[in-house]
C-alpha cells in the first residue's frame, strides 16, 4: 500500500532521471512536497513521442481513471494496483504493456494503530536518495481537456514494511527503470522487476503525526516522532 509519499528534491528529477520539463507541466510539480495525497497532481517520468521517445516530466493525478469510469464516479480510480494481478486483468495488462511510468520519491508513509491513535511511518532508501515508483497511466478525454492519471503498483512486503503492512509500493531500482520505460511489451521480461526491495536497502521511523493531515505540508512532517516538541500538535 502507498496511501502519501513525498518529493523533497523534485528539481533534481531532470537530473537523476534525464528528463525534461514537457511544456505543460505545472510548474507547482517542481516544489518540494511531504504529503503527497491522493487525487493530487503528481510528477512523473515517461518516454515522450514529442521528444522523440525520449524521457520526460509530466503531471498526472494520482489515481488511474480508465475509460470505463471517467463518467461514472461510483467506478474506482485506484492508487495502488497489485501487480501480481496485472497480467490477468486485461484492461491494467494493457497499461503494463504500453502506458508505464516512473513516480518520483525520497519517501512514503504507513501506519501502525496504538490504542485508539494511528502511528506514522516515514520509509525511504538506507541512503536518503531520490527513487522511482513503478507506475502505469491512462489517459481520457474529459470534454475539451485529457486527463491524465496513474497509480502506484505494488507488492508482498519485506520484513522491514511487514509490521506496518501486507503491501509495499514497487521501488525500481536505478538500473531497471530503462527497460521499464522502455517499449518492452513482454509482462514476462518486466514481471521481475516487481518484486519487493530488499529490507536491508530501506529505513523506517516514526515521525510526528502532523502528516495524518493531509492540509499539513512542510518538511517538518517527516521530524523523527522521538524529536517532538511536549505540547501537543494542533492539526
Amino acid at each position: 500500500m502507498c496511501g502519501r509519499f513525498g518529493l523533497g528534491t523534485p528539481e533534481f528529477s531532470e537530473t537523476r532521471f534525464g528528463a525534461r520539463a514537457l511544456p505543460e507541466l505545472q510548474p507547482e510539480l517542481l516544489i518540494p512536497r511531504f504529503n503527497i495525497a491522493p487525487t493530487q497532481p503528481v510528477l512523473t517520468v515517461v518516454c515522450s513521442k514529442r521528444l522523440d521517445g525520449a524521457r520526460g516530466l509530466k503531471g498526472m493525478t494520482w489515481g488511474l481513471t480508465p475509460l470505463w469510469a471517467a463518467n461514472d464516479r461510483s467506478k474506482p480510480r485506484p492508487i495502488n494496483i497489485q501487480s501480481e494481478t496485472l497480467p490477468d486483468r486485461p484492461a491494467y495488462r494493457r497499461l503494463l504493456e504500453r502506458k508505464r511510468c516512473l513516480i518520483p520519491s525520497d519517501g512514503f508513509y504507513e501506519w501502525k494503530r496504538n490504542g485508539s491513535a494511528r502511528q506514522p511511518y516515514h520509509i525511504g532508501l538506507a541512503d536518503g536518495a531520490i527513487f522511482a515508483f513503478a507506475g502505469v497511466w491512462d489517459a481520457v478525454k474529459m470534454g475539451p481537456e485529457w486527463l491524465v492519471s496513474c497509480a502506484i503498483l505494488t507488492t508482498r512486503p519485506n520484513d522491514l514494511v511487514s509490521d506496518l503492512h501486507n503491501r509495499q509500493p514497487v521501488i525500481l531500482r536505478p538500473q531497471d527503470e530503462e527497460l521499464w520505460l522502455s517499449d518492452c511489451a513482454d509482462a514476462r521480461e518486466l514481471t521481475p522487476l516487481l518484486e519487493p526491495l530488499p529490507a536491508e536497502e530501506m529505513t523506517i521511523y516514526a515521525v510526528v503525526p502532523l502528516v495524518n493531515n493531509v492540509a499539513n505540508e512542510g518538511p517538518e512532517l517527516r521530524q523523527p516522532a522521538e524529536a517532538a516538541p511536549s505540547q501537543p500538535v494542533l492539526l
